[in-house]
């Protein structure tokens, strides 16, 4: 059991470093484009992490079924593990898709990038229009103030 438990927690930091490399590689490719907002923590690498620890946590669940039904001879609480474990893997794959096919909410940060990667570009008074109506929604949402002129 001492060595699962430590095989569980080397998988979850080498994940981790894994998370930690791809959001560094995501904020080098930014860079190398030319756009210098940072984002940190980039959601698609923690999936390394986040799946890292569904399966450590699957992993000790099915054997703390597997022990109550064979060797404990408790069949009805063998059940419910397995049930709860069904329920956490529907649950989190049912948050994993609604937070992947989420849209991305508007920020200054968000209109900041499109503004640096149209630098020297032509646009359109439409699109002039519709970044000043997401900046009034930005600015209502936030309850900020304009500063005085």
């Amino acid at each position: 059991m001492l060595s699962l438990i430590g095989l569980a927690v080397w998988l979850l930091a080498l994940s981790l470093q894994f998370a930690d490399i791809g959001t560094a590689r995501f904020d080098y490719r930014r860079l190398a484009r030319g756009n210098r907002t940072v984002v940190r923590l980039h959601p698609v690498a923690w999936v390394v992490p986040l799946a890292a620890l569904a399966i450590v946590g699957l992993g000790f669940g099915i054997a703390w079924g597997a022990q109550l039904w064979f060797g404990e001879d408790q069949p009805v609480a063998a059940l419910l593990v397995a049930l709860l474990l069904a329920a956490l893997v529907v649950g989190g794959w049912l948050v994993v898709t609604v937070a992947a096919t989420n849209p991305a909410s508007d920020s200054y940060r968000a209109i900041r990038d499109e503004l640096v990667e149209l630098r020297g570009a032509r646009v359109q008074q439409e699109w002039i229009t519709g970044l000043r109506e997401r900046l009034t929604a930005l600015d209502d949402a936030g309850g900020r103030t304009i500063p005085p002129v």
